[in-house]
């Protein structure tokens, strides 16, 4: 009987021990499902900030989330065009923008990968006094990638050079790496459709025997 009892005894304890290590070799597959879970309603709930932001202000997310990868899975990422940055910094142009910027044929001024000088800065005041408005074409390099820091020391320079203060950053396309500066009180003329003038009529040749 006391053998019996012993080898019962065993038994139980070995039957003890195999669920123990059945329920800890569940717990870590539990986990990862649960985090693939969790990360996944994360992606959705990023990924519609996203398109919102995309479809109000013009604004586009990169690479919004990524998993963690699992033995299970692959990483993933969600990813829409535009540059590295995760919010692209150019704005969407306004119908009246988009008139001024085509108005402004061609870059006026240029700057390359030395940067802007006081001479740049005062061919910009002399170039928005005949223009209103003046493109410049820049290298970002020297402004550590950012063409509204370019923009800053071009109308800086512009200020020691004479022009005002409130020089106006009318638009700015990293696509393009072009940054189209206004004199003061541009934006509102553009706004107010004041500005750019409308093209002179055309005239034919109808036109000109009748005048003659």
């Amino acid at each position: 009987d006391t053998m019996t009892t012993r080898a019962s005894i065993s038994a139980s304890q070995a039957r003890n021990q195999a669920s123990k290590q059945v329920h800890t070799t569940d717990r870590p597959t539990d986990l990862r499902k649960h985090t693939n879970s969790i990360m996944k309603t994360l992606q959705i709930v990023v990924l519609s900030i996203g398109l919102l932001l995309s479809l109000t202000h013009g604004f586009v997310v990169v690479n919004v989330v990524q998993q963690r990868p699992t033995t299970a899975t692959r990483p993933t990422s969600f990813v829409m065009p535009s540059s590295s940055s995760l919010l692209m910094a150019t704005p969407a142009a306004t119908d009246g923008e988009e008139k001024a910027w085509r108005h402004a044929k061609r870059a006026l001024l240029r700057i390359g990968a030395k940067g802007a000088t006081k001479t740049h800065g005062n061919s910009l005041r002399q170039l928005l006094e005949d223009h209103t408005i003046v493109k410049v074409k820049v290298d970002p390099k020297p402004f550590d990638g950012s063409l509204e820091n370019a923009f800053t020391q071009l109308r800086d320079l512009a200020v020691e050079s004479g022009a005002s203060k409130d020089i106006e950053l009318i638009q700015w396309r990293d696509s393009d790496r072009m940054i189209l500066f206004g004199l003061p009180g541009t934006m509102d003329r553009i706004q107010s459709g004041d500005f750019p003038p409308p093209p002179p009529p055309v005239v034919t040749e109808e036109e000109d025997d009748d005048e003659a």
